[in-house]
């Protein structure tokens, strides 16, 4: 039985070389005849030699080829098409951040790429592995039994390991060189991030909702019974909570010293003060709200079940615009400095004028499996496999980059796409990462994992 939190060597296996005694023939003379070969003959030996060498050869090395983990493959713009021998396991994007992309696989291999040229920093197996998280060169890797491990992300050295008393429930949060996280046991801890030793812990009386927020100093913790708990985030202490009816229904949002959040049957939006939870405004929505909350620019922006998106003024909570769509949103909302960007559950992607709520333009068909927005381009993957930069002012294709799929029923892009330095990052369910120039769509790299 294998240990699944053990940390797993990174040292390759050491390979015994045969040696190989090559015999020259011809300096050997035979005991009872004294026979040699014509020089024709000895031509058509030679030749023979060297052609099973090199047959020999191609073997071991297709051999060695077959049984190589990850493979670096830079792909020329006009070569599109994924390899027929596909890799058993998808790969799906965790994040790209501090110029390392993060990809996993189901069989739990998480690989770390460089975003320049997809070189292979490290990969490594951790059976259990639910979150990654990364700061400041340093990644941390917390598996559902409680273990988490840091890691230096240039070479993935363990700096240290932290076990928990109980499975943990959740990420890591990080902020001001603490790391905060809670286990099924309703308690919440608190690690230094240099040395992962344990700095204060909190029981709390319920079990939690939404993830953990750190903001300012603060420890923000959503509760299952609707109740909001604030922390002092240097040493644990209650500060101040609220009780709602019932469990907030998407993280808080916490901005300029004010927390937003779902309330009650979840209809109510609530802005408190951050310093003492007493209320600022609310405001009453058509039905349930669907995504998390988006701020921007002083607007604050909901979607609700039931198709409405609202802009709301972040201050005081007045109704800046209100715009009916015809079905809910799949994803959280984005933006740019323009416009407001959803993407339904019927697959289409909707533009609306950030300061109106107008309707700027809908994509043409119901095939978009995942987005990302800049403020220069809207990026989108298609069902059937094609990725697209569009103008986000008016939807008018920049480029197009078609995907073609050994088995295009079988093999599809895979959730998320993320845009980071200047590339468009995205995992496929045959096991690649691709990277395209953000600019033009043009090949960039990409890293084909093979079992």
């Amino acid at each position: 039985m294998v240990d699944p939190d053990r940390e797993l060597s990174n040292d390759p296996g050491n390979i015994n070389n045969s040696e190989l005694e090559i015999i020259d023939l011809d300096n050997q003379k035979l005991n009872s005849h004294n026979f040699q070969f014509t020089p024709r003959v000895r031509v058509w030996l030679s030749l023979a030699t060297i052609v099973s060498s090199f047959l020999l050869l191609s073997l071991v090395l297709g051999n060695l080829l077959h049984l190589a983990l990850p493979t670096l493959l830079t792909l020329p713009s006009s070569q599109r098409q994924t390899t027929a021998n596909a890799p058993l396991f998808p790969v799906s994007l965790i994040t790209v951040r501090d110029h390392v992309a993060y990809a996993a696989t189901t069989d739990n291999m998480i690989y770390a790429l460089r975003t320049s040229d997809g070189t292979l920093l490290w990969h490594n197996r951790y059976v259990g592995a639910n979150w990654l998280t990364t700061l400041h060169g340093v990644t941390y890797i917390t598996t559902v039994s409680g273990l988490i491990t840091a890691l230096r992300t240039q070479d993935n050295i363990q700096l240290w390991q932290h076990r928990l008393p109980a499975p943990a429930i959740q990420a890591l949060t990080l902020s001001d060189g603490h790391g905060y996280i809670i286990t099924s046991e309703n308690t919440l801890y608190a690690l230094r991030l240099d040395n992962g030793a344990l700095l204060w812990h909190y029981a709390l009386n319920a079990r939690i909702s939404q993830p953990i927020i750190a903001s300012n100093g603060v420890i923000y913790v959503s509760t299952g019974t609707g109740q909001l708990d604030t922390f002092n985030a240097s040493n644990g202490s209650l500060l101040w909570h609220i009780q709602l009816s019932l469990p907030i229904a998407q993280p808080p949002l916490i901005a300029n010293n004010i927390v937003y959040l779902g309330s009650g049957d979840n209809t109510t939006i609530k802005a408190l003060r951050a310093s003492n939870g007493s209320l600022l405004w609310q405001y009453d929505l058509s039905s349930f709200y669907a995504q998390p909350l988006l701020l921007t620019h002083g607007k604050l922006y909901i979607t609700t079940f039931d198709g409405m998106v609202y802009a709301l003024r972040a201050d005081h909570g007045s109704l800046l615009w209100r715009q009916q769509i015809p079905i809910t949103v799949n994803e959280p909302l984005a933006t740019d400095d323009q416009a407001i960007y959803l993407h339904t559950i019927s697959n289409r992607l909707y533009a609306l004028q950030a300061l109106t709520g107008s309707l700027l333009w809908k994509s043409q068909q119901s095939n978009v499996l995942t987005f990302g927005v800049t403020n220069s381009a809207v990026y989108t993957a298609t069902i059937e496999g094609n990725l697209s930069a569009n103008r986000g002012k008016d939807g008018t294709g920049i480029w197009q980059h078609p995907f073609l799929f050994s088995m295009p029923s079988t093999y599809t892009l895979s959730r998320p796409l993320i845009i980071a330095d200047g590339a468009v990052f995205i995992g496929t369910s045959d096991g690649n990462v691709y990277t395209l120039r953000a600019n033009d769509g043009h090949d960039f790299w990409r890293y084909a994992i093979h079992l």
